[in-house]
């Protein structure tokens, strides 16, 4: 063969060897610490129902800002905030595991049926740059319990102990079973009191103020909310007297003095899930946000979805 050939032959496998070369770097640059070209930063796109009935769709790291916002203080400390944005981040997967809440809308901003939610651009710039970090800390991460993602809801203060899914809603939850808290003291909600006229009160619960009187105590539920009671000849649930007396919550206990109903509360909200001040005390404690949701969802464990 002429060194022409040869010369030929040295330059065809030296460019193979650049190519080979360009081609592990490219799998380098793409591998697991890299995000891919079509991965956005902000995660998987979301429809969501907005106030006023609107169907928006957005990335759901950046719906997760609005949510923290709306949902806490932003004055809690980090780890509380990355602590909601998880347990947020696991309702919103598994809604959209099950279909969504609302038809093609994953979940609704109305916090009385699925999440609170506020636009981060009303925002003062520290306090969004505070949320969006603590959002940032957990990306991709939720809850699942053995292999399913778990529901996670969450309240406000629950007042010492955390209630039981089955108590509130109906059906066992394991992770949901109620837990000791006694971190959410700071709560402005903590404990309450409220006084009705004796009449107003029998009108709500659709009683007389003569058996209103009479309301005895059936049960306490073992997170220490009100079971049930007897009004009259009827039954009522703990849930079913804070409702229509629009109590803080099913921990409550009362008092008649002559024509005024006077309740005592603890805590604020359903109980269940993750207490908000609770998580803030743990925080404050020097709690990591995964040691905080372990807390409140036992059995549960994080993964990475994305």
């Amino acid at each position: 063969m002429d060194q022409t050939g040869i010369r030929i032959r040295r330059r065809g496998a030296a460019a193979a060897g650049v190519l080979l070369l360009l081609i592990i770097c490219g799998l380098l640059l793409l591998g697991p610490g890299r995000k891919q070209e079509n991965e956005s930063p902000g995660g998987p796109e979301i429809t969501v129902l907005a106030p006023g009935g609107e169907l928006r769709r957005l990335p759901l790291e950046e719906f997760l800002t609005g949510v923290v916002a709306a949902e806490m203080p932003a004055s809690f400390q980090p780890a509380a905030l990355s602590a909601q944005a998880a347990a947020a981040r696991t309702y919103i997967l598994a809604a959209l595991a099950g279909g969504g809440r609302h038809g093609e809308a994953a979940v609704c901003c109305d916090p009385g049926c699925c999440q609170a939610w506020r636009d981060p651009a009303e925002l003062a710039p520290a306090a969004r740059e505070k949320i969006e970090s603590a959002v940032a800390a957990t990306r991709g991460q939720a809850l699942y319990y053995q292999g399913e993602l778990a529901e996670t809801p969450f309240c406000s203060c629950c007042g010492g102990r955390t209630e039981s899914a089955a108590a509130v809603w109906g059906g066992e939850r394991p992770w949901l079973a109620g837990v000791k808290c006694g971190y959410c003291g700071h709560a402005p909600r903590f404990c309450s009191c409220r006084s009705f006229p004796l009449a107003e009160a029998a009108s709500r619960l659709g009683a007389s103020p003569a058996e209103l009187r009479q309301m005895k105590l059936l049960g306490l539920t073992a997170g220490g909310r009100v079971e049930a009671v007897e009004l009259g000849e009827r039954r009522l649930t703990g849930p079913e007297v804070r409702a229509a007396l629009d109590l803080p919550s099913a921990a409550f206990t009362w008092l008649v003095l002559e024509d005024v109903l006077l309740v005592a509360n603890l805590g604020f909200g359903h109980g269940v899930g993750l207490c908000q001040y609770g998580a803030d005390g743990l925080a404050r404690a020097g709690f990591s946000w995964p040691e905080i949701l372990t807390r409140y969802y036992p059995g549960c464990e994080l993964e990475t979805t994305y």
